[in-house]
């Protein structure tokens, strides 16, 4: 491994007090056999780390399992060793997984990732109901680091991954928690990166979940735009006006299918950020400005499905944003 030097940290918040310098696989240690102390001076105890994670994943969950980690948890910096920021690159990196509705995708996918070449450790968050895979690669580059950091995300698709943007942060920090059955591959084999403008730092990948939590779709925004003018909002709002003027059949039940994939279109068309786009027309579609004559359900996952193909089939146009104007509206 061409460096595996990173920074133990006594707390996640912890950013200069009691910094130390170890090695990924004394990381891995200290997770497996779950004998590192810990001291809450508040309460003048100590602590092993199996006492501590044991106890969390007995007692507590969601928000107050958060705030609990913060409190107890040590963690490290995987993407290399920290002061006020990475100063020394490793070449692993951390990929978390989460939310998995069954046993059988928690597992199915654990097998996936033993099957990857480039994890070289797999071990389960503090939760207990999540995976953590550390990965090998040869970049050198911190400052392509999100750049890599996207293809692996893109590499391993999947509904259950996080993406929320401090994953890709160079300096973040990952909590650290006993598991006696990390898993270790014996011959790993670094990812090998090679700079991709495709994930340039202005694409980011979204996890769209419907209230049900039963359906996810992995979607790679569009750039998120900067020129000035209109909001994504406004722009949103005028497109609805365009539809009710020049397409009144896509908000008619019988073509609300090609009307989601109107909107989708035309927001990727614009620039407007996937996520916002998509919470607009599934709250559109599911309003009283569709007119029924039949009644029947538009689902969420129609929208997703059709709102997502829709965005998927455009690219960015600078000058067709530019023409969302007040004057211009009538375009």
């Amino acid at each position: 491994m061409r460096n595996s030097k990173i920074s133990l940290f006594g707390r996640i918040n912890w950013m200069t007090y009691g910094l130390k310098t170890i090695t990924v696989q004394e990381a891995m240690s200290i997770i497996r056999d779950g004998t590192f102390r810990l001291y809450d001076k508040e309460h003048s105890n100590s602590y092993t780390l199996r006492e501590i994670t044991e106890w969390l994943q007995y007692h507590y969950n969601g928000d107050d399992l958060q705030t609990l980690k913060e409190d107890y948890l040590p963690a490290v910096s995987f993407n290399g060793v920290y002061n006020n920021g990475i100063v020394e690159y490793s070449s692993v990196t951390a990929l978390d997984f989460d939310h998995f509705p069954s046993q059988k995708e928690f597992t199915d996918l654990y097998s996936r990732l033993r099957a990857t070449p480039c994890v070289g450790w797999i071990y389960r968050t503090p939760s207990g109901k999540g995976l953590k895979a550390i990965v090998l690669h040869d970049n050198d580059n911190s400052l392509l680091h999100t750049n890599m950091y996207q293809q692996l995300m893109h590499k391993f698709q999947t509904p259950y991954i996080k993406t929320d943007p401090k994953c890709k942060d160079l300096s973040r920090r990952n909590y650290l928690c006993y598991d006696p059955d990390v898993w270790t591959n014996p011959s790993p084999i670094p990812y090998h990166f090679s700079y991709d403008a495709r994930y340039d730092t202005n694409y980011s990948i979204s996890c769209v979940r419907n209230k049900n939590n039963s359906a996810y779709i992995v979607h790679r925004q569009k750039p998120i735009i900067t020129i000035g003018g209109p909001s994504d909002l406004g722009i949103m709002n005028m497109l609805k006006s365009r539809c009710k003027r020049f397409h009144p059949d896509y908000l008619k039940e019988g073509a609300r299918r090609d009307g989601v994939y109107w909107f989708g279109t035309q927001m990727a068309k614009a620039g407007v950020d996937y996520t916002l786009g998509l919470e607009f027309v599934n709250e559109l579609y599911n309003s009283n400005e569709i007119t029924l004559t039949r009644g029947g359900a538009f689902t969420e996952e129609e929208v997703i499905e059709n709102f997502t193909n829709g965005y998927d089939a455009e690219t960015y146009n600078e000058q067709y944003r530019k023409s969302f104007n007040f004057k211009n509206n009538q375009l």
